[in-house]
């Protein structure tokens, strides 16, 4: 795992030679910032305007493997941050077309699988991975990006001068360059907590390259301009399958398990090759108890897990934990933290994220990174296994909520609005893409119309957040509602629980492994029928359902990811099968009602550069207004907010 960042200048803009930037002094000062991502190593590779440089945190082949990397030749130049979990395999493959090796590094194979078979090597990549490569033949600069995001690249251009990097922080450092704040996102943000949208990040004119998505940037000569003119390109190489729930054939419940339990298997155990110390996450969850389980049945000895939770035993999950370890006979750390540690942490991270947070829990996934770096350096995660399975039951059955509603005429209509109104707020009914933003939003546009300052009102042109969820469902009404709902989550919401692991686990410098995002495992779960991923317990709960709400449906007349626990109702205990769905638990309202009220209100109004973009009497509203729904939650990111704002923009 590694962090990158590269620039490549024109001819037409000079160089450092002749009063342009010096590509080696630029490409110098950006890797400079990414040493957690990789402090075992780095190198720096300039010649004609390009400039590539590495950080590398050494797992696979410590002492091959050293980048940035060139064919013998000098045609290619390759920087990679990621792990390609099917190299052993490519390695043979290529050796029989020719090809010779110098190390045993994933690296090497990836710059021999380009050299060999150009941007279509994509098709045969498994893992994650985030990679530039300098192509001298073309004149062409590849940014290529896994399927699912689940490693970051970034890039900003100005004129003929393009940078890239893992990390923002690094963009930052390109002399002359100021941020500014992109009202678009902002508004993202608010709403969703994810500080990227497509490929719009927080800050103006820096991008990222989106999952599954390949941006070339080509110097191309005319008459107009002999000298050169940089063109950029971007194509998709891989999407998630779209597959009508009708065009599903249904092979049987033992197949589907059988066929899960084999593929996530070999995911795992592709996934735990390491020539440095692993572990896993071990929550207690269904999740990582999976993983941890098959690592057992693999033979991993010592199983090295780790959870976290708050000193305060309503607010941890260690009773479910301690059970995992104990029945995998694993090497278990608990690690007990409390607010004192938990609020110097948040600006800390925030410094590594060059965003606000998107979760309450990303600190303590932080905080447990940097105890368990102390023994392990690459760590299981079982992020991905709820967006694949159905694990988000209350909202996959949100679309009821708008099916219901049209059941009824009257005064039953009236009296389930108003049931609805106790959930929701304000509910949307005008249609499906505005019930979604409603019930998927944290803020409505209402509030975030009061909260913020004209200047930032995105809607005085439209509405970009429909735009946006537009265009994110417009290929999916073919799809049954849930099931149209379970790609929204397999293609935006994982993308920035995949960005959280990234943070958290790179800024302790440990790198994240995630098994459920297997492409072979993720293709086929999408084609399993809808049923047995959500499943009704009976036929006359299927019909009782067509008179309540999603809060009251959801496992109480169904079963959430209903394959996946019958897939490893054999290792998993039966506790942890049956635990109804939690996200991991942080006491915002106990804290910003009680000790915690002062330090949070002084975060919020002390911030410099808050009053140039809020209105501070309606936060201070929001601040007061202990009782109104999600209120921790409101100030926790509100507090966010500030600290990132006076870091980045002051």
């Amino acid at each position: 795992m590694c962090g990158i960042a590269g620039t490549w200048t024109l001819r037409s803009e000079g160089n450092g030679a002749n009063g342009g930037i010096d590509p080696s002094m630029v490409t110098e000062k950006m890797v400079d910032t990414l040493v957690h991502r990789g402090p075992d190593d780095h190198g720096i590779w300039v010649d004609q305007g390009v400039g590539f440089g590495h950080r590398r945190l050494k797992v696979i082949d410590l002492d091959g493997g050293r980048q940035p990397m060139s064919d013998p030749d000098n045609r290619c130049w390759l920087v990679f941050n990621g792990e390609i979990y099917n190299y052993q395999q490519l390695r043979d493959q290529l050796m029989l077309l020719g090809h010779t090796f110098r190390t045993r590094s994933d690296t090497e194979v990836l710059l021999h699988a380009y050299l060999q078979w150009g941007l279509d090597s994509l098709k045969h990549l498994e893992g994650m991975f985030a990679f530039a490569v300098w192509d001298r033949d073309t004149n062409h600069l590849h940014l290529v990006r896994d399927r699912l995001g689940i490693k970051p690249l970034f890039w900003m251009r100005q004129r003929n001068r393009v940078y890239f990097s893992s990390e923002i922080k690094a963009l930052l450092q390109i002399p002359g360059f100021q941020p500014t704040l992109n009202p678009k996102t902002l508004t993202y943000y608010l709403s969703h907590y994810q500080s990227v949208m497509g490929d719009e990040t927080l800050y103006q004119d820096i991008y990222a390259v989106e999952p599954g998505t390949v941006v070339t940037f080509t110097e191309e000569e005319s008459h107009q301009n002999p000298s050169g003119t940089l063109n950029m390109y971007i194509a998709r190489y891989w999407s998630l399958p779209v597959i009508p729930d009708h065009d599903r054939e249904d092979r049987g419940e033992g197949y589907y398990k059988a066929k899960i339990r084999d593929l996530l298997a070999r995911s795992v155990e592709r996934q735990i090759i390491a020539d440095v110390p692993l572990g896993a996450y071990l929550s207690g969850g269904l999740d990582s108890t999976i993983l941890v389980g098959l690592m057992a049945e693999l033979g991993v000895k010592p199983i090295k897990t780790f959870s976290i939770g708050f000193d305060d035993s309503q607010c941890n999950e260690f009773a479910f934990s301690q059970l995992a370890a104990q029945t995998f006979d694993t090497d278990h750390t608990e690690i007990g933290i409390n607010a004192e540690e938990y609020f110097p942490a948040m600006e800390e991270l925030i410094r590594f994220k060059d965003a606000p947070l998107s979760v309450p829990n990303e600190i303590p996934l932080f905080l447990m990174s940097k105890v368990l770096k102390k023994d392990i350096t690459v760590v299981l995660s079982g992020e991905g296994a709820d967006e694949l399975f159905g694990g988000y039951g209350a909202i996959l059955r949100t679309p009821m909520d708008y099916q219901n509603l049209n059941r009824f005429t009257g005064q039953e209509r009236e009296e389930f609005l108003n049931k609805l109104s106790l959930i929701y707020g304000c509910p949307d009914f005008n249609d499906e893409i505005s019930h979604f933003r409603t019930v998927y939003s944290w803020l409505t546009p209402a509030e975030l119309s009061q909260l913020l300052l004209p200047d930032y009102h995105v809607h005085r042109n439209g509405d970009p957040m429909l735009q946006y969820w537009e265009q994110k469902f417009q290929p999916l009404w073919q799809l049954l509602p849930e099931d149209r709902i379970l790609n929204i989550l397999e293609t935006v919401h994982l993308s920035g629980l995949l960005g959280r692991l990234d943070t958290t686990t790179m800024a302790a410098s440990v790198e994240g492994r995630v098994p459920f995002t297997d492409t072979e495992l993720l293709e086929f779960v999408a084609t399993i029928p809808l049923e047995y991923k959500l499943r009704w317990r009976t036929p006359e709960h299927q019909k009782l359902a067509e008179k309540l709400h999603c809060i009251e449906i959801t496992e109480n007349l169904d079963i959430t990811k209903y394959i996946l626990k019958k897939c490893f109702q054999d290792i998993v205990p039966e506790p942890i099968i049956a635990r109804r769905k939690s996200s991991f638990p942080v006491p915002l309202d106990d804290w910003f009602t009680g000790q915690y009220r002062d330090y949070a209100w002084q975060t919020i109004n002390n911030g410099k550069v808050m009053p140039d973009v809020f209105n501070m009497l309606e936060v201070e509203h929001w601040f007061q207004n202990v009782h109104s729904t999600n209120y921790g939650l409101k100030v926790w990111m509100l507090m966010n907010i500030s600290l990132w704002l006076d870091i980045y923009f002051t």
